[in-house]
């Protein structure tokens, strides 16, 4: 009897242990911040050369510091592209022009998490090694190390004994996919370091111009390195793919007119060192939905692919797990479940920013469709998955041990001099121990197609390492760290509102009960209480509560840009406004100094709930100064297209005129500029007086059409004189004077507006006269 007892006390505590174990699983709620540090981490452990002091692996070392010296070239430095020892051209040009992409288009988010400069430091490391490997015309450097005789060693980089042979291509050797690669990387390159490094950017988008018209002038498949990292799709995906990221880096006609002519392009659902279609196409979406309307074919094809390959699609192709993952093919798996995430992820972004949806036959995918593609792959990847375990070294639960990795599986002292090649696998590879240096943030191979996933250093296809395989994770794990950051903040503002929401109705109950009692305190209503979340926040709660009782007084809500933020400043517009509206109503700024209209509909919802008790009665809102600078060549300005402009106005007219019947909105369009003031103190003037009528002309049209109000700035600095001398600190922001005008054109709409009640100052009481 007790022994058949202790069998099932075994029994329920085994599937105790188990079901606890599937609901860690199905519950994760994964750091994506840390997973984004730690991926980076994994690169700078595949740095070769000489380390810099700020390395963050600490048992790598330097390593390769006579690379290139046969050739009598200088080849120390960039990427080991796996778990070996050798440099290969092809698949480090992906990864820099992958790291690249991420760093442009996912800027904020990466510098939210505090990792841009990281991130630069390890472009800068491959695009440094590049320069010096096409240092001169039609020649480029490709590969470092003999890959059969460095497989056949098992040696950590610091101390390895095999050839560092090299491999060139050049005019008689032609190797267009290397050549089109390390141009696009360059390119790439130089559109990020276009503002932080300007003379580095002009080097590098040089030297990918030098190198495309070597690829395009001398074409030939590359087989070089074959079996290792040869070409299987040609060179026509790296010639549109060098050429798409060259034409946004410079805007050059001529890149333009190779895209359209002389360029091939397919809907092929794999993106990966080998195969740049997909990304080369939603690359081209972003300029199509930017007002570039002649790239609508490669938009399309965009489609195709995000048909082709999401789950809810009719149109699917390629393999899914048990378990969720994608799958293309055994060996190195991860690499195409980062770069199918990070596609869907920026195609995601591209939907959103332009209201627009995928249809797939009688299936419509919205971006909301497509991120939760994007986050369940890379949440499989992080432990998400049927093994609840993670993929990532050193991340998560139960993460892998023994990477296929030579540096990671030998310990820093051990002595390799007197150690055979043979007796190195003996020694270090055979051994089925944990790894003793942890390859932190490495993704690895991955699971098989039944999900099955073997922790094994012998088993390359599930353990081995790969840098695009990271680099293409950065800027999807940059996006869901904000995405999560974001709805912490909203869980957080939800709780406090309800909290705050509550304190007034009990206000107002206890106004209504005792209005006669003169010794009523208003301090007396909040509860006493322990709790972290009211103590953190009581004194706040006091002030809410505070503004809220007595007479109510309107709410008028500035929401714009730097005019909008500084507008507070001594003599400035909305300093007046205060001034005027003393105790007769409340002025809130909302200024975001750089922001354009796009980021504004982007935070709609938390700067304006709709689920607030109280609403504003009047926003106003300036957009468009911003908006109308000219195109930056580099891609990454505040510009948005005049279409998009008068687009995302129009959705915020909408989302504010929902708050409440009363609530009342104007529009403030761009002020003219003083284009030499300008000139004289940037060095450069990306603003139009021209553009800037353009977008007035067109905010003031829509409120027509919207049924608000408008003030035209432009049309209200030129009625008077001298406005250019005399309205502008440095050519665009407001002195005194200019602000007055702004303060001026407001008090006149409040004044002649039919609005009832009026919101004209003199019609407002005085608070407790």
């Amino acid at each position: 009897m007790f022994l058949k007892m202790a069998q099932s006390c075994l029994y329920l505590f085994i599937f105790l242990a188990l079901f606890s174990s599937f609901l860690l699983c199905v519950n994760s709620q994964f750091d994506y911040k840390d997973a984004l540090t730690k991926s980076i981490i994994f690169l700078e452990a595949q740095r070769s050369g000489k380390l810099p002091p700020n390395h963050r692996p600490p048992w790598r070392g330097d390593s390769a510091l006579d690379d290139g010296k046969e050739a009598g070239v200088d080849l120390v430095g960039g990427y080991y592209d796996a778990g070996d020892n050798v440099k290969f051209g092809f698949p480090m040009a992906f990864t820099i022009t992958t790291m690249a992409w991420a760093a442009y288009f996912y800027e904020p988010e990466i510098k939210d998490a505090g990792e841009m400069n990281h991130l630069l430091d390890g472009i800068r490391w491959g695009t440094d090694y590049f320069l010096k490997a096409s240092d001169q015309h039609n020649r480029l450097f490709v590969q470092v190390g003999d890959p059969k005789m460095d497989h056949e060693c098992w040696m950590k980089p610091e101390t390895m004994k095999t050839p560092r042979t090299v491999l060139e291509i050049n005019q008689s050797r032609p190797g267009t996919e290397v050549a089109a690669e390390t141009a696009a990387a360059l390119a790439a390159s130089s559109v990020v370091f276009h503002i932080v490094d300007p003379p580095y950017s002009s080097t590098l988008l040089s030297r990918a111009k030098m190198l495309f018209q070597f690829a395009e002038e001398h074409q030939g498949t590359f087989d070089g390195a074959c079996p290792f990292y040869c070409s299987y799709s040609g060179y026509n995906d790296e010639l549109l793919w060098g050429a798409t990221w060259l034409y946004i880096a410079t805007r050059d006609p001529l890149y333009l007119q190779y895209i359209h002519e002389e360029s091939t392009s397919a809907v092929v659902y794999e993106f990966s060192w080998d195969l740049k279609y997909a990304g080369a196409q939603v690359l081209l979406s972003q300029l199509f939905w930017e007002g570039q309307k002649e790239f609508d074919s490669f938009q399309k094809e965009a489609d195709g692919y995000i048909c082709g390959v999401h789950p809810a699609s009719p149109y699917r192709q390629p393999f899914i797990t048990p378990g969720g993952l994608i799958h293309f093919r055994d060996g190195a798996n991860s690499q195409y479940v980062t770069s199918t995430a990070f596609l869907f992820s920026v195609y995601s972004d591209l939907l959103a920013r332009h209201n627009v949806q995928v249809r797939c036959g009688d299936k419509t995918l919205t971006h909301v469709d497509l991120m939760g593609f994007a986050k369940q792959q890379m949440d499989y990847l992080l432990g998400q998955n049927p093994a609840c375990r993670s993929i990532m070294v050193g991340f998560g639960h139960n993460p892998p041990l023994q990477a296929h990795h030579r540096g990671a599986s030998i310990p820093v002292t051990a002595i390799t001099e007197d150690v055979s090649c043979g007796m190195s696998f003996v020694y270090w590879f055979n051994t089925d121990v944990p790894n003793p240096n942890e390859l932190t943030g490495a993704i690895l191979g991955g699971p098989d197609r039944a999900d099955v996933f073997i922790d094994s250093r012998a088993n390359s296809s599930y353990t081995e390492p790969c840098t695009y395989i990271n680099s293409l994770a950065i800027g999807v794990l940059a996006k869901l760290a904000k995405l999560a950051k974001l709805a912490k903040l909203a869980k957080q503002a939800k709780k406090l509102r309800s909290y705050v929401q509550g304190r007034l109705i009990l206000i107002l109950d206890l106004l209504f009960s005792k209005a006669a009692n003169p010794n009523f305190t208003y301090l007396s209503i909040l509860p006493s209480t322990t709790s972290i979340f009211r103590r953190r926040f009581r004194r706040r709660l006091v002030i809410v509560n505070l503004g809220m009782v007595g007479p109510r007084r309107p709410q008028f809500v500035l929401f714009g840009s730097s005019i909008v933020e500084y507008s507070f400043a001594e003599e400035g517009w909305g300093a007046i406004l205060a001034d005027i509206y003393a105790r007769k109503a409340d002025i809130f700024l909302r200024g975001y100094g750089g922001w354009n209209s796009r980021q504004a509909v982007e935070v709609l919802d938390q700067v304006f709930p709709k689920d607030d008790v109280v609403q504003p009665s009047l926003v106003i809102v300036y957009f468009g100064g911003n908006d109308s600078v000219l195109p930056s060549p580099d891609g990454l300005g505040a510009h948005v297209p005049l279409p998009e402009y008068v687009e995302n106005m129009r959705k915020i007219c909408i989302h504010l005129k929902s708050l409440s019947e009363k609530t009342r909105v104007i529009f403030l369009t761009a002020p003219p500029v003083n284009e030499a003031q300008l000139l004289q103190v940037l060095g450069n003037n990306r603003r139009k007086n021209e553009l800037c009528q353009k977008y007035a002309d067109a905010c003031v049209e829509l409120c027509k059409d919207m049924g608000i109000k408008a003030i035209n700035l432009c049309n209200a600095f030129k009625q008077y004189d001298n406005w250019m001398s005399t309205c502008f600190t440095d050519g665009m922001h407001l002195t005194p004077i200019g602000s007055k005008i702004v303060a001026k054109e407001i008090l006149k709409v409040l004044e002649e507006a039919d609005w009832k009640p009026s919101l004209y100052w003199e019609s407002l009481p005085i608070e407790f006269a």
